[in-house]
């Protein structure tokens, strides 16, 4: 199931106004349960103001699937 990413106009723990984006680097990529080899960047939305990671996603989300997963067949 593809969902759109939400969109943010206002930080929902202090109200602010401006995000930035970040990526998680290093060792800390995301990583499939069962298949330690494929890891995959992780880019947060941050909040300027008061630093609060407001949103998370995988940048690139088909290194992570499966050869039967991106045929459709799972």
């Amino acid at each position: 199931m593809i969902t759109k990413a939400p969109e943010f106009t206002a930080c929902p723990y202090c109200d602010g106004k401006e995000f930035m984006e970040i990526v998680q680097a290093g060792n800390a990529a995301g990583t499939r349960v069962g298949h330690i080899f494929k890891t995959a960047e992780i880019i947060h939305l941050v909040c300027r103001d008061c630093g609060s990671v407001i949103h998370s996603r995988v940048k690139r989300i088909d290194v992570l699937l499966t050869k039967a997963e991106k045929e459709g067949r799972e």
